[in-house]
């Protein structure tokens, strides 16, 4: 992919916490997201997957400086985010938004709709109250709620209803990209689908890009165009949506795409032949590969040396001894 239309690019990417012990032992340091290096291409809706604790949050919101980043560089639309100050940043927040996971917490029980999709509209433009009204009432429309809703407080509304609202108001200013974090994770299954088809109906009309995060394979696979997984803060591999799915490369998406439920009762479930075992504590990371301690695959070289980037095929690559 050429960089001329890619919209967002980290380059090396660290991101670490420092963690305070009890008394007397040492701080530690939590790796979140350890050299991670990608573009996000501008019209597409890039899915990031891995179980939790694997940085893809992180990730995210990092791009929008909701956490700052401890070495590496992140650029939008060609500029550098990380050097930027926080007066600077307000005028790119403008075009980058966030759908956050949990619809009850988002959205201030204290205020209206009105004034929740309204707010950004205050900050950013010279509408009038009347104008924000009104185009308040447009944006309830847009995410299939009814205007009249605009008077009414977050807790009059189901989960699914409470992050159509978050939608509303994370288009407000006509975003040029949107994180969606874990955004339909907390919702009903039916509502799921109802929320995922009205983010690609909004993508298409407003020439939407997404950062997708999720946990859930059958989620991104229905929205993603490319995806990228991570384990333990690290990319294992990137790929578009149908090489991933029909010739996954890396150990951990072949055991990843091997535990989606099939909805037969009849199949028999072929048991992965992987250590499935406990995910390492992002405290404690193996050496060389992440991934070794639970791989069928191990070598000594697994142990001893961090995979490097191979090609798979254009556009596909993946972090593995195993192709090296």
């Amino acid at each position: 992919m050429g960089m001329e239309h890619s919209l967002i690019t980290l380059e090396n990417v660290k991101v670490y916490f420092k963690v305070k012990r009890s008394g007397n032992e040492k701080n530690q340091t939590i790796k979140a997201v350890d050299d991670v290096s990608f573009d996000v291409i501008k019209n597409e809706t890039l899915g990031i997957v891995g179980e939790s604790g694997c940085g893809k949050s992180t990730v995210a919101r990092a791009i929008l400086r909701l956490v700052d980043i401890t070495e590496g560089s992140i650029s939008f639309n060609g500029n550098d985010l990380a050097s930027r100050s926080n007066r600077e940043m307000k005028t790119v927040r403008k075009d980058m938004q966030m759908i956050f996971q949990d619809p009850y917490a988002s959205l201030n029980p204290r205020r209206t709709i009105a004034s929740i999709v309204g707010e950004s509209l205050k900050l950013h433009t010279d509408l009038s109250r009347d104008e924000i009204l009104e185009r308040v009432g447009q944006l309830l429309l847009e995410v299939g709620l009814r205007p009249e809703y605009m008077t009414r407080y977050p807790h009059e509304f189901s989960g699914g209803q409470r992050q159509r609202i978050s939608i509303a108001r994370s288009i407000a200013l006509n975003p040029a990209f949107i994180a969606c974090d874990e955004a339909v994770s907390a919702l009903d299954v039916s509502v799921q689908a109802q929320v995922l088809n009205l983010l690609e109906d909004l993508k298409k009309k407003y020439h939407l890009t997404y950062l997708f995060i999720s946990h859930d394979l059958s989620v991104i696979k229905h929205i993603s165009d490319r995806i990228i997984v991570m384990y333990l803060g690290k990319i294992v591999e990137i790929a578009n949506k149908q090489d991933l799915f029909e010739n996954p490369a890396h150990p951990y998406t072949q055991l990843l795409l091997d535990s989606i439920p099939v909805p037969d009762p009849d199949e028999k479930h072929e048991g992965t032949a992987f250590n499935v075992g406990e995910i390492p504590s992002a405290l404690n990371i193996p050496s060389g590969c992440r991934f070794r301690t639970r791989c069928k695959h191990v070598t000594q070289i697994c142990i001893d040396e961090e995979p490097q980037k191979v090609v798979i095929s254009e556009g596909h690559i993946c972090y593995c001894h195993l192709y090296q």
